[in-house]
């Protein structure tokens, strides 16, 4: 699966192949994720200038927190579950 991330100053965005993605801001609010047929919700922090912690939630359980942070080359992006 391919997934696009897009980082700005104001929030984060992800976005599949299929269509399924979101657009959130680093505000602490819960974001829909558009075509997800569970309805989830996802929201963001920035952590650093490089690192986004994103939490997934169903139902308004956290069913996910990944850190997601952007590799030197600026290309590539390491994902790790806490």
């Amino acid at each position: 699966m391919i997934i696009k991330y897009k980082c700005t100053a104001d929030g984060f965005s992800a976005r599949t192949l299929l269509g399924e993605g979101f657009n959130a801001k680093f505000d602490g609010k819960d974001y829909p994720v558009e075509d997800d047929p569970a309805h989830g919700m996802v929201s963001v922090k920035l952590l650093s200038p490089n690192t986004v912690e994103q939490t997934n939630k169903r139902d308004g359980k956290v069913v996910g927190v990944l850190r997601l942070t952007v590799a030197p080359d600026g290309e590539t992006i390491h994902t790790t579950h806490g």
